[in-house]
């Protein structure tokens, strides 16, 4: 015959504590310490998106690493839009001139270290006349200080250069920007 106290600690695995609503969050009984074991499903969703963002994270990286390596040694054509933007905030550093290209180019080395080429770059006066004229213009950027969004020019290497040269009513040369 068993008393009514032993028929109660027979019930209590099937007690869930006060405010409990899963077995998850049962205190003390063999249910808490086998959801444990299993985990609760809402600790496995967060598992499971925790898992799936940090590798979805992983990958992105990786694809961007992958896509920086394979762009070393190659030279990739700027879009447009891009050249019309250099070309604007080059002109600004022309008093009463502009700039113009044809083509810019960028290269990141083995060294890592980006070359930006510029091809068909015409300065003009006030009046649009062309002062210089170059073939080819090929610099080199510091890359440090790209990663601080400064651009530092290394060397520059010109190619096929033409200088017009103006000679005024007064004699002296045309070679100031339309300033004088």
């Amino acid at each position: 015959m068993t008393s009514a106290t032993d028929q109660d600690s027979t019930d209590a695995p099937e007690e869930v504590a006060a405010g409990a609503t899963a077995p998850c969050d049962a205190v003390g009984s063999d249910q808490a310490v086998q959801a444990d074991r299993k985990g609760c499903p809402k600790r496995r969703r967060r598992r499971r998106i925790a898992g799936w963002s940090c590798g979805s994270v992983l990958l992105v990286i990786a694809a961007l690493a992958l896509t920086a390596y394979m762009m070393i040694g190659r030279e990739v054509t700027a879009p447009q839009w891009v050249q019309d933007r250099l070309e604007a905030r080059l002109s600004q550093m022309v008093p009463e001139g502009a700039i113009r290209f044809g083509s810019v180019s960028v290269e990141v080395s083995n060294r890592l270290k980006p070359r930006v080429l510029m091809l068909d770059v015409e300065v003009l006066d006030a009046n649009g006349r062309p002062l210089l004229a170059l073939g080819e213009l090929e610099t080199g950027l510091a890359a440090r200080p790209l990663l601080d969004g400064k651009m530092r020019l290394g060397k520059l290497r010109v190619s096929g250069a033409e200088v017009n040269l103006r000679r005024r009513a007064d004699g002296s040369f045309d070679l100031a920007f339309g300033t004088s």
